[in-house]
């Protein structure tokens, strides 16, 4: 349809009344700038929080119940579980040997050599440890023995006889009536003990029978 003059086309007229062009006569150009960018903001804070939602469920779906936090559910050896195996020809470092009584202990070899100072050690720990049962020179009659048996005399020529590894076996597991005097004593105070006891048994003769 022809436009005649100083008639506003219908086209022109329409957009004229939409409201967009409405309110872009009401309010500023630079108004409706920062509503269009809210709504696009808005609209990229509603998509963020939709994928992190998503990944949350995704998450939580794949992980399972038995994934724990607390001690009781982490790889232990408990009680009564057998211990992992030592690897073959593996050597402890700073441990004792593995023995299981004072006869596995026969064939050990004193690695600490007799020296005042050494004698000196067994010395005062025989005083704390041994005397008060096998009495200060070794012969027996500490005053543990009116209570109970007897400790022998470490000068017999039965425990002479053993080895230093036997001794020192007996000092850390104990003998047929002795308690185990390992705890407290490292192995070089229990050597040092074997050698206050090999002394002990330079200076005389024995008259009981052997632990």
């Amino acid at each position: 349809m022809p436009a005649f003059a100083g008639q506003t086309p219908p086209s022109a007229a329409r957009r004229a009344s939409s409201p967009p062009a409405l309110l872009g006569r009401l309010v500023p150009r630079s108004v409706l700038g920062l509503a269009r960018l809210a709504t696009a903001r808005g609209h990229e804070l509603r998509s963020c929080a939709t994928l992190l939602v998503a990944s949350a469920l995704a998450v939580a779906a794949g992980c399972h119940r038995d994934w724990r936090t607390d001690m009781w559910y982490q790889p232990a050896v408990r009680s009564g579980d057998a211990v992992r195996p030592q690897p073959p020809d593996s050597i402890p470092l700073g441990a004792e040997a593995s023995l299981a009584d004072r006869d596995e202990a026969e064939p050990l070899v004193n690695p600490v050599a007799v020296s005042p100072t050494s004698l000196e050690r067994g010395r005062a720990l025989f005083a704390s440890r041994c005397a008060p049962c096998h009495g200060a020179e070794g012969h027996g009659g500490g005053p543990v023995s009116r209570l109970f048996p007897p400790a022998p005399d470490l000068a017999y020529f039965a425990v002479k006889a053993r080895s230093d590894g036997y001794l020192w076996g007996t000092i850390t597991f104990g003998g047929k009536a002795m308690p185990s005097q390992r705890e407290g004593l490292t192995v070089s105070d229990r050597w040092d003990l074997v050698n206050h006891v090999r002394h002990l048994q330079s200076r005389g003769a024995g008259r009981s029978p052997s632990p």
